[in-house]
């Protein structure tokens, strides 16, 4: 009897151990785990210009600057063996065949006034595109730099019994300069270049006064038609407008056609002057424009554009190197003797980059 119970203490103990749960295991949720060496698709923005944006350039034609922004992106050089997270840019700009592009800008040198597009993928290192594939665009404006409106400023010179007072003063074009007698007998202000008078205030009266408006860049020796012994200086710079820094559309410019000889003479004097000058080397023949428009601070402003590039016969290297020349634009500040002498040069075929030096020239004509 005692062993029968024994028996069954120990079944249902067994029978208890059997059917009990089983203990707590810690599970791990993988869903959102992203396990060591995975690597993200990278993207990128393009952040300028921005779309429709409009961006000034000085001239008829200037260079914009594109400027991106990555995310999970290493840039690389253009060649090896795709991998994700690497890549570089292939920059289109309107249209026109694509460029590597390595680094996190891109200048777009030499764009015409008007609407451009530039477009952009990132593709890998070994040009095939990423799937799906990455690009961007941006359309903006191109425009001309309107000029800066000029305030034109007042000036006053006191004539006295034997002397102007200040005796040189320096000005800009559309300035005004007032000259009050305060002397004991009558005087003028009189200016004459080259023969020419600029300006005269008629004689004054004592206690009477006369305002002239300049006009023009000049520097000037005025004296008092009645004590000519009596003189001033006025020296007229640029006031930095397009009206008074550029005479392209002046009636004023002597019109040398195509002679050099001409142009080579008006620089000697700085005199306003055109001239459109062709020059044949070898298989290339080249035909600019040049503008000698005025004097500031005793120096030629002279404005070159290169209009046309015929390159026929040479190879195709060399003439796409030159056609791309065509329509660049540049400015420079000559010494009115060097100018001529450059010039001159040029008429005997000797040209050399030095040709420019220490003249501060800028553009896109200077920029290789």
């Amino acid at each position: 009897m005692r062993l029968t119970i024994l028996v069954l203490i120990l079944a249902s103990v067994l029978l208890l151990g059997c059917t009990s749960p089983p203990p707590e295991q810690n599970v791990t949720n993988q869903t959102n785990q992203t396990g060591p060496g995975l690597v993200k698709t990278p993207s990128f923005s393009i952040t300028a210009p921005s779309a429709s944006q409009v961006v000034s350039v000085d001239g008829d034609t200037g260079s914009v600057t594109v400027t991106f922004s990555t995310k999970d992106l290493v840039l690389r050089k253009a060649g090896g063996v795709a991998k994700k997270g690497e890549g570089y840019f292939k920059v289109s700009v309107d249209g026109k065949a694509a460029v590597a592009v390595s680094a996190k800008t891109y200048q777009m040198a030499d764009l015409s006034l008007g609407k451009h597009t530039v477009s952009v993928e990132l593709v890998n290192n070994d040009g095939t595109s990423y799937s799906p594939k990455i690009t961007k665009s941006v359309t903006f404006t191109v425009e001309k730099t309107k000029p800066v409106e000029y305030v034109p400023q007042t000036y006053n010179v006191s004539i006295t019994n034997s002397a102007y007072d200040p005796a040189s003063i320096t000005v800009k074009v559309g300035d005004s300069v007032t000259f009050t007698n305060n002397a004991n007998a009558p005087q003028s202000a009189t200016c004459f270049i080259e023969g020419k008078q600029v300006f005269d205030t008629n004689i004054l009266a004592t206690g009477k006064s006369a305002t002239i408006t300049v006009t023009q860049v000049m520097e000037c020796e005025y004296y008092s038609t009645l004590f000519r012994m009596m003189k001033g200086n006025i020296v007229v710079q640029s006031n930095g407008t397009a009206a008074a820094t550029s005479s392209a559309a002046s009636t004023d410019l002597k019109d040398c056609g195509t002679s050099l000889q001409c142009f080579s003479n008006a620089a000697g004097s700085c005199t306003p002057a055109k001239v459109n000058y062709t020059m044949t080397a070898f298989t290339i023949s080249t035909t600019t424009y040049m503008e000698i428009r005025s004097m500031t601070n005793g120096k030629c402003d002279f404005f070159v554009r290169r209009d046309k590039v015929t390159s026929a016969g040479a190879d195709a290297e060399t003439q796409a190197l030159y056609a791309a020349t065509e329509g660049k634009t540049g400015t420079c500040s000559f010494e009115p003797g060097r100018l001529a002498q450059v010039m001159n040069n040029w008429q005997q075929g000797k040209i050399s980059t030095s040709d420019w030096d220490g003249s501060n020239c800028q553009g896109t004509y200077f920029s290789g």
